[in-house]
């Protein structure tokens, strides 16, 4: 089966034209991208890029599967909206003072079915609201949203 990613970063040097600015499209290094198509002409056993230029096209092989591979990633993205419909996933790094206290979300919003989840790679508690609002919070020291 064809990874995904692999068919992402592939869309994203026909679409650049370079291997370094479809790094930059999907957030990837440039070897990250060399690394993912060696493994994808292997795993398809045929070469997908003609590399001899200054910019990097598809080769008659990679030319079918650009189309294919389009639409892939076109079906995933579909099936991904349509089955998150209605829900969406928000990560918070908090600072360990904040996290450590009582969060001040759990009883502060009137919208049932939010989750709400602070945590690192230490311990996690829950905290829930009395409106059915879940909030975990542990000693976060990670800040990354």
């Amino acid at each position: 089966m064809l990874d995904p990613l692999l068919l992402r970063s592939f869309v994203a040097i026909i679409d650049t034209g370079s291997f370094t600015r479809a790094g930059e499209r999907v957030h990837l290094t440039q070897s990250t991208i060399s690394q993912q198509i060696r493994r994808l002409e292997q795993q398809l056993g045929c070469p997908l890029l003609d590399r001899a230029g200054r910019q990097v096209v598809a080769t008659a092989e990679g030319e079918k599967l650009l189309g294919l591979a389009r639409r892939i990633l076109a079906l995933l993205a579909q099936a991904e909206e349509q089955v998150t419909e209605g829900s969406v996933a928000l990560s918070l790094g908090v600072p360990e003072d904040f996290a450590a206290g009582e969060a001040p979300l759990a009883n502060g919003s009137k919208k049932a079915g939010v989750l709400i989840t602070m945590s690192n790679d230490q311990n996690t508690s829950t905290i829930r609201g009395d409106n059915g609002i879940s909030v975990s919070t542990s000693a976060a020291t990670l800040f990354f949203i």
